[in-house]
This record gives C-alpha cells, sequence and structure tokens, in this order.
C-alpha cells in the first residue's frame, strides 16, 4: 500500500484538497445564513407600507415583532381608530375626519349658500361647535386619506323639527387626470335628536383601482322643498378591520 509520507507530492494534493473542502463547507454556511436573513419575514413597520395585500397576523420572536407570510393592505399614515358608534350596535372601528369637530371656524371645510358652524348641544352631550345646513346650503369637507379597503362612512346628524328635506351626500375624488369627479353617494334623512346616520359607500376605486392612499372629499347638500335645517358633527370614515 502507498502511502502519503512515501509521496510528497500526494501528501500535498491532499492537504489542498482539505482545505478546498473546509473553505467551501465554510460558504455554503454563510450563504445559508444569508438567504435565511433575506428570506425573513418583513418587520411590521415594513410590511405597512406594501401597498397591496390583506390583513396580517404577527408572531414575537425574541425583541422583534414579525408578521406572518400573508401580506397587508396599504395605510393612511397617523390614524387613530375608535368605535363611536358602539352604543348603537356598530362595532367596527372608524377614524375621524380631520375638522368634522369644528372645534374652530370651519376646521378646513368650505361652506356656502349658508351652512355654518354653531354653538350647540353635541351627541355626547357637551356643548360646543357642529355644522348647521339649512335648505339651500353646501358643506365640502377637507380632504381625507382612504384607500381601497375603507368601503364605508357615518356621521352624527339631527334636523330641525320640520320632517321634510334630504342630505345629498357625495365623494368627490380626482382622476389620474387631475379632473374632480363627484359622485352621489346616498340621500341622508335625520331624527330630531342626534343620531348615527345610516352608512354610505366611500367609492374608494373612484380614485383608481390600484391599492394605495388617495385622498377623498365628503361633499353635504341640503335639499328640499320646505325649510329644514340639518346638523352635522363627527364625521367618521370605517377601514376594513374585520
Amino acid at each position: 500500500m502507498f502511502t502519503t509520507s512515501a509521496y510528497p507530492g500526494a501528501r500535498t494534493a491532499a492537504m489542498i484538497a482539505a482545505v478546498t473542502c473546509a473553505v467551501l463547507f465554510t460558504l455554503s454556511i454563510s450563504s445559508a445564513t444569508a438567504f435565511a436573513s433575506t428570506e425573513e419575514v418583513p418587520t411590521a413597520s415594513a410590511a405597512l407600507a406594501v401597498s397591496s395585500a390583506t390583513a396580517s397576523t404577527t408572531e414575537a420572536v425574541g425583541s422583534v415583532t414579525t408578521v406572518a407570510a400573508k401580506t397587508v393592505a396599504a395605510t393612511c399614515e397617523g390614524q387613530t381608530f375608535a368605535q363611536p358608534f358602539e352604543a348603537f350596535g356598530d362595532y367596527n372601528y372608524y377614524t375621524l375626519v380631520a375638522g368634522s369637530q369644528f372645534n374652530g371656524p370651519e376646521e378646513g371645510w368650505t361652506l356656502s349658500g349658508g351652512a355654518k358652524i354653531v354653538s350647540a348641544g353635541r351627541p355626547d352631550g357637551s356643548s360646543g361647535g357642529v355644522l348647521s345646513l339649512p335648505k339651500g346650503a353646501q358643506a365640502v369637507s377637507p380632504p381625507q386619506c382612504v384607500t381601497l379597503q375603507y368601503p364605508t362612512a357615518r356621521a352624527w346628524l339631527s334636523r330641525s323639527s320640520e320632517p321634510h328635506g334630504t342630505l345629498v351626500t357625495q365623494v368627490l375624488y380626482s382622476t389620474g387626470k387631475g379632473v374632480a369627479t363627484a359622485e352621489t353617494v346616498a340621500k341622508l334623512q335625520a331624527e330630531n335628536a342626534w343620531s348615527p346616520s345610516e352608512t354610505f359607500e366611500v367609492r374608494p376605486e373612484l380614485g383608481g383601482e390600484a391599492e394605495g392612499p388617495r385622498p377623498v372629499r365628503f361633499v353635504f347638500s341640503s335639499k328640499g322643498e320646505r325649510e329644514s335645517t340639518f346638523q352635522l358633527y363627527g364625521l367618521y370614515v370605517d377601514p376594513r378591520m374585520r
């Protein structure tokens, strides 16, 4: 039997082969580690930036919270959510349209035809600003961020004792060409006392069918053959948080 000690060249070749195998093994471990790190599910903050998807579940891994393999819908930054109509059996979560609690003059709304902010009793029993819409008045809300996952909206409404008239409700989006398009989504009625309006559609697809944030304005117009004044407070948009 031949041995590597008898043949120095063979010993050298064997050593080179051993070193090569060790290097290749080390590289394969490093590559596997790198691949695992790049394939790790994204963090919650990164996943929220994804522009198309569905709801996701999370799991804690050490001190890092990761999102399971499902993707999530596009979101609007800085929104908070509550259940303002829970007492009326509506357990959905809503986000408040900015300025719709009327704590200051106009609050970014565009008012015409006699629409104005007046001091009155509010739904929670406190006194403060509410939006008054007599016959012929119109109010346009500030822009509100929504995505395709925001299907409906709702507001607190009341009216004067005259049981006539409707509050025509429209949504206003800018198209891809920059042209504003208004669509009528509801003709709301109201009680003498504060109560939640019926839910009405937001129709975010009017601002583009691709998932992603887009601004909407809500237009309220008081219509009717006789005098009737609507009051509005707390306009809320309902994201699909089921």
